[in-house]
């Protein structure tokens, strides 16, 4: 397969090309179908395929074939960018963006659910002095509750539950897959205020039992 690709790519070495020479030759591929009692009608197919690859190879190809490019996406959010949206009960919560990853490629955001639960939509002081929240139903382990959200699909089928209200100062950088802070993936985003209305839910009888600054 490697020298495939390198052929494919005109950057096939003669080095790589006596050695995939030398073991088709030696048939050395072949051995290993034996012993593995394989068919010999399979063997001698596989055979045919070896010195056609081989022949295949052995010719310079006369137009390289085309390197992909590497497909990136961009965050939906900037960093600090606080988010509300409505709960069940009709009250207001929110999130803040603590960071958006464009090193990946992925368009990661990093999202922490605060613990708003009023009548009227967070104010910037709102969120500067809110908790995070706290997630301890379930199979939840009383962390905060933080996660990384890809961008995929994020514009037709959640863009309608959230709204920009103002950004606050975060300072700290963070990248996926980091040892920095435990976080969890996902692309749905409904997440965000429904783990919020659940939590809420289960707070009602067990009561709240850590508290996050942000």
């Amino acid at each position: 397969m490697l020298a495939l690709v390198h052929w494919e790519t005109k950057s096939l070495d003669k080095k790589l090309l006596e050695r995939v020479k030398a073991i088709i030759e030696s048939e050395q591929d072949l051995q290993v179908w034996r012993e593995l009692e394989a068919p010999e009608s399979q063997t001698k197919k596989r055979k045919i395929a070896l010195e056609k690859f081989l022949e295949k190879i052995s010719l310079k190809k006369t137009k390289p074939k085309a390197r992909k490019k590497k497909r990136t996406k961009e965050p939906i959010f900037d960093k600090r960018t606080c988010l509300t949206f409505k709960l069940d009960n009709d009250n207001y919560s929110g999130a803040v963006v603590i960071e958006a990853d464009r090193k990946e490629g992925y368009g990661y955001n990093l999202i922490v659910s605060t613990s708003n639960n009023q009548l009227s939509k967070p104010t910037k002081k709102d969120f500067e002095n809110t908790n995070i929240l706290a997630a301890n139903l379930g199979n939840w382990d009383n962390r905060p509750k933080v996660t990384w959200y890809l961008p995929d699909r994020f514009k037709k089928e959640y863009s309608e539950l959230f709204e920009l209200l103002s950004t606050i100062q975060v300072d700290k950088g963070y990248i996926p897959n980091g040892t920095e802070i435990k976080a969890t993936f996902s692309g749905r985003w409904q997440h965000i205020p429904e783990s919020v209305t659940k939590q809420l839910e289960f707070e009602k009888d067990n009561g709240r039992q850590n508290l996050f600054p942000l």
